[in-house]
């Protein structure tokens, strides 16, 4: 099992909506789009963002990737851990906490958490030689995965004051946790002997429950929102194609495509239902919102030859190509 892969358009690497995006299925005129760029960037790629419209993410300045940081305001500010070679923000709580990874050397990876204050702590799970955190919860719980010098993969829960507890799906050959909610319930996914992947919610106490989506072959939670819905992407047999899924607290599955996919990856859900990601139609690719009552439209930055919805939360951020590099973009109101 690779390294798990990191949200966004590097091959390298492997929240809430107010109704006020949608009416009647399209983006109001009176919405607002920025584009932003980190000084210095050749690309610039955001991942997550809050509740104040703080976004987090990474960008390139053509040598090396670097975290960074825009507030409300505008305003940029970048980071990176000590020695780091490579920083890789995955999410931001509404406390302006950041939790991701940095590179030492190649596919060696720590965690790191960064606080509001800008203090980064670095972590790492007993025996972890590479470790990959992907969420965190209001609460300061964060979790994700990590690899053991056997090459295995694993889950793990980080509570706030820094415990480390190892999640393994019994019999699976490698376990990986995506997000978690405030409530304390995570989503993931893992590998069986055949290396296809399932579907896993972690709750609060534990115990662990698996799922499909019904005839598929690969099923990859990604996203889990505060009443437990479960966004995320499944193919089936004999098929490279991935299809969107979301997945009610009920168990219950529906399963979409934007019109015109070829490839759809949904990168996140909102505290009503919605979720974000991106699609290709063969030609270019596009961001897309799906509403709670089904409704998909695009979210493509005006003008742009390419485009991409990564995350959702008072906002909805991604990134553009305008046929030269790409930027970050983000609609609000």
């Amino acid at each position: 099992m690779r390294l798990p892969a990191a949200r966004g358009a590097r091959a390298w690497l492997a929240i809430a909506l107010p109704t006020i995006f949608l009416v009647s299925g399209t983006v109001r005129a009176d919405q607002v789009w920025a584009s932003f760029d980190p000084p210095a960037s050749t690309y610039t790629e955001p991942i997550s963002i809050n509740t104040v419209q703080t976004v987090t993410g990474f960008y390139s300045d053509g040598s090396r990737d670097h975290g960074f940081v825009r507030t409300f305001d505008g305003s940029i500010s970048t980071f990176d851990p000590p020695k780091s070679r490579g920083t890789y923000p995955q999410s931001i709580n509404g406390k302006g906490d950041i939790v991701g990874w940095y590179a030492r050397r190649h596919h060696v990876t720590h965690g790191f958490l960064r606080d509001a204050g800008g203090k980064i702590v670095r972590f790492d799970p007993a025996g972890s030689v590479a470790t990959a955190p992907y969420s965190i919860s209001n609460k300061e719980i964060t979790v994700g995965s990590y690899q053991d010098a056997a090459g295995a993969w694993h889950g793990f829960v980080r509570t706030s004051d820094g415990n480390i507890m190892p999640v393994d799906v019994k019999g699976a050959s490698g376990t990986v946790l995506k997000s978690i909610n405030g409530d304390g319930i995570a989503t993931g996914y893992y590998l069986d002997g055949s290396n296809a992947s399932h579907g896993l919610v972690r709750q609060a106490d534990g115990s662990i429950q698996t799922f499909d989506v019904n005839g598929a072959s690969n099923t990859v939670p990604v996203s889990i929102d505060p009443h437990g819905y479960i966004g995320g992407n499944y193919q089936v047999p004999g098929s490279k194609m991935t299809h969107g899924f979301l997945r009610q607290a009920n168990g219950t599955i529906e399963t979409f495509d934007p019109d015109g996919s070829v490839q759809t990856d949904v990168r996140c859900t909102s505290e009503n239902n919605a979720l974000v990601g991106t699609y290709s139609d063969g030609a270019r690719t596009h961001g897309f919102l799906r509403s709670p009552t089904g409704n998909i439209l695009n979210i493509d930055y005006p003008g742009s030859k390419d485009a991409t919805a990564s995350t959702i939360m008072q906002g909805i951020a991604g990134n553009y190509f305008d046929g030269k590099m790409w930027h970050g973009s983000l609609l609000t109101h």
